[in-house]
């Protein structure tokens, strides 16, 4: 066998892996139905046509946004503590920022079983991230919206969370005109805090 066809043969052998490592991705990126990793595209061919959309909105940037609510989960056996939810905002169906929530119980219902399952206490907002290309275009205040509305569906009695950041400590210092409220605790650190009234 000549060289050249040698050549070829290899050449078409590594062609053939990489179109068929190509389609792989591309049948992962098809099968993907919860959160994505930050960063990561999911392709959606419309918003309209995908049943998780939560809220279309178009930001100040002229842009046609959507939140989708990709994943919820309550742990509704005796005892059971915590639920979650997890958000995304979408551009062109690509993700352009996320948020994920901590539903938590009381203590009452956690150790006696007092109370709604369907009821909890505090949600925690274990994160939110607007994509910086996306950011000071009210995004961020869509996300933080259904925050509020996970909250009040389930009677809890605050939104708090973390904040590991000085951006997101200017960030939620302008925020209190939301009633977002920044807190200094010895041992937590700088917690974010907004009571909910029902």
């Amino acid at each position: 066998m000549p060289s050249h066809e040698i050549t070829d043969a290899a050449e078409h052998g590594a062609r053939q892996a990489a179109e068929q490592q190509r389609q792989r991705i591309e049948q992962r990126a098809a099968n993907a139905q919860d959160v994505t990793k930050p960063g990561d595209r999911q392709v959606q061919a419309t918003d309209q046509a995908d049943p998780r959309i939560v809220e279309q909105f178009t930001d100040k940037a002229g842009r046609q946004m959507s939140v989708r609510r990709t994943s919820e989960y309550d742990d509704d056996s005796g005892g059971g503590s915590n639920g979650s939810r997890f958000y995304e905002l979408l551009y062109e169906g690509n993700q352009a920022g996320r948020m994920s929530l901590s539903m938590e119980r009381s203590r009452e219902y956690q150790l006696l079983g007092d109370g709604s399952p369907d009821a909890y206490e505090r949600v925690k907002l274990v994160d939110i991230h607007v994509n910086p290309a996306y950011r000071n275009a009210g995004s961020s205040e869509h996300l933080l919206g259904h925050a509020e509305n996970e909250a009040m569906r389930h009677h809890a009695r605050e939104i708090y969370g973390a904040v590991t950041e000085q951006d997101a400590a200017s960030y939620w210092r302008h925020m209190s005109k939301d009633g977002w409220q920044l807190r200094n605790t010895p041992g937590e650190g700088t917690t974010v805090h907004k009571s909910m009234s029902h």
